[in-house]
């Protein structure tokens, strides 16, 4: 099931495309206008203003935080969205192999028939010293940990805390969603955060200066940054959807009346949003 973590992957990688989206538009208002009924309903988009609750310039939290924003504090209730979004991200890729064909699951139709919280139970009693091939273990585990220590550093975090955070994740992800597929892996559980945190040292000056450029980033530069720390991007784009980062989002529902042109009155609705 160590395919799981790939379908997990994926997934960050798709809401990293809409996070680049809602990145690039400081403020994106749809509106529905009442035109006469006979003219049906239009949508209007436009990005040519800020966000009017968008932060200064120098705020030291902006939305997609630079090197400066990584050196003024731990955002503690940001990690903890953070490691929200990642259970949600986890369950998510867990129902699409659940419902995966075998080839890709390696479940078996009567393996998901019998499944029960049982499993669950008795795998994180029992951890073991798995067997998979060296790549996943000696190569995509130290990246993921250096996913979960890129997170942390976004939030402000040092490489101590960071470190730890990529630890305490791998252990969410170990004992908490791949156990309902299989035993804990003894050596996932140090190499994911070990190995993640080396590689995270050692890229941390690129990194960081990535960060710093903002807007400024050329294609090339966002798909680095993109391959260093998807999950952060990820984080921090349905933060700003949600209106925890750089104002709030705002969407509203009304109904619209009005003169038709062939007389009497029509009924309509008009749609805003702004994030």
């Amino acid at each position: 099931m160590k395919n799981y973590r790939l379908v997990g992957l994926c997934l960050c990688a798709l809401l990293l495309q809409a996070s680049a989206a809602a990145h690039a538009a400081a403020a994106l208002r749809f509106s529905a206008a009442p035109p006469p009924l006979e003219d049906g309903l239009f949508l209007v988009a436009w990005t040519d203003r800020a966000h009017p609750d968008a932060a200064p310039a120098d705020d030291p939290w902006p939305a997609f935080p630079t090197a400066r924003a990584v050196r003024t504090g731990a955002d503690w209730a940001g990690l903890g969205r953070d490691t929200g979004y990642l259970v949600a991200y986890q369950a998510v890729a867990f129902g699409i192999l659940y419902i995966s064909p075998q080839s890709i699951s390696n479940w078996s139709s009567e393996q998901k028939h019998n499944y029960d919280f049982s499993r669950w139970t008795r795998n994180v009693s029992h951890p073991h010293l798995d067997t998979d091939v060296w790549w996943i273990n000696y190569v995509m585990h130290p990246y993921c940990g250096m996913i979960y220590y890129y997170d942390a550093r976004g939030r402000g975090f040092g490489p101590w805390g960071s470190f730890g955070y990529s630890f305490f994740a791998s252990l969410l992800y170990e004992f908490g969603t791949e156990a309902f597929a299989e035993k804990p892996s003894i050596q996932d559980i140090f190499i994911t955060p070990i190995g993640g945190a080396l590689l995270g040292i050692a890229f941390d000056g690129l990194w960081s200066s990535i960060l710093a450029k903002g807007d400024a980033r050329n294609w090339g530069e966002s798909v680095l940054l993109a391959l260093l720390d998807p999950l952060g991007r990820t984080n921090h784009a349905v933060d700003r959807l949600f209106g925890f980062e750089n104002g709030r989002t705002d969407i509203r529902v009304l109904p619209v009346f009005g003169p038709s042109r062939g007389g009497g009155t029509y009924a309509g609705i008009q749609l805003s949003m702004l994030w």
